[in-house]
């Protein structure tokens, strides 16, 4: 292909944060300027973008936060081009140029308690929206299928609920932790799907003088893929035992991973529509047994390593979309 599609983006903004006895807030506004150049058609475009987050303690042991984040998404260049790409003998690629920016939200809340040193949890949701997207579309053609993209189509939402705990108990030398999740994806037309799934998984480390040993088990798990692709992802189950020693200088650690697992497959994507259905499917050492030897030393470990007045990154607008 020889398309030729420039775009960038510019976004000014203004952040602002309070913090006063048990609250904290943070407030960040500004504005997005796209430009983009395809052929000889030149758009410019303005989008504003909004951060938010606040934190409120009830006192040392118990808080509640919440967070907003609103922003547009640029198409990528690949998605508004015209030019037709044979995929496979039964199926071809093309794009849309008139594909606009969509809107997103991301927002959430957490509750957090800490009762004492012994018990800890977390109770959350987290959500991501979107509007005015752009998806995939499979139409029927006569060598095939042909994938287009249009705008606009229905709504998309990723929900997640769950919750955290650890527990530190035998002063310290035991530490459970484990953790429960609810996602949810509504994915309106052309895919017209909604998924739900639950999955956990459950840490356990016991510490004695300078040996440790370690038990973890991650159940099946899914998740959404993009708003644009319609997928549906899911992961295979993991479990593993390790030990391990170390000093100041030195570790060393020993582990096994899924040893009464001897399948390959670790992970499937699954996508439904009107004239198409995709199901593929993942292979690798991830849901294999396979054992790992790793040895360590620590260079001039304990001493103190003056830092000063570091560049660090600010982020001007948050969004949770992958593609």
């Amino acid at each position: 292909m020889y398309d030729r599609l420039t775009t960038y983006r510019i976004g000014p903004g203004l952040g602002y944060s309070f913090s006063k006895k048990k609250y904290y807030i943070y407030l960040g506004v500004g504005y997005n300027y796209d430009h983009s150049k395809y052929r000889q058609t030149i758009e410019h475009s303005t989008q504003p973008w909004a951060d938010a987050s606040v934190q409120y303690s009830f006192n040392n042991k118990n808080y509640i936060s919440a967070v907003f984040h609103y922003m547009t998404s640029v198409p990528l260049s690949s998605y508004r081009s015209e030019a037709v790409v044979q995929s496979n003998p039964l199926m071809s690629y093309t794009g849309n140029p008139a594909l606009k920016p969509y809107k997103s939200f991301d927002y959430g809340i957490t509750y957090t308690c800490i009762p004492n040193k012994i018990i800890s949890f977390s109770v959350y949701a987290t959500a991501w929206s979107v509007r005015d997207r752009y998806a995939f579309v499979y139409t029927p053609s006569s060598t095939g299928i042909l994938r287009t993209i249009e705008q606009p189509m229905g709504g998309f939402t990723s929900l997640t609920t769950g919750a955290y705990g650890r527990v530190r108990l035998l002063q310290n030398r035991l530490q459970i932790a484990g953790q429960i999740a609810v996602p949810f994806c509504h994915n309106g037309e052309p895919f017209n799907s909604d998924q739900i799934d639950v999955n956990y998984s459950l840490q356990a480390y016991w510490y004695f003088g300078a040996w440790n040993i370690g038990i973890q088990y991650f159940s099946d798990k899914s998740a959404p893929g993009s708003a644009v692709n319609g997928l549906w992802t899911k992961y295979r189950k993991t479990y593993s035992l390790s030990i391990g020693w170390g000093n100041s200088s030195w570790n060393v650690l020993a582990q096994i991973t899924n040893p009464f697992t001897w399948n390959w497959k670790n992970s499937s994507n699954e996508m439904n529509s009107r004239y198409f259905d995709r199901k593929q499917f993942g292979y690798g050492v991830d849901s294999h047994c396979y054992i790992k030897l790793g040895v360590s030393y620590v260079f001039g470990f304990g001493k103190h390593v003056k830092q000063n007045n570091e560049a660090s990154r600010q982020r001007g607008a948050g969004s949770a979309i992958l593609e």
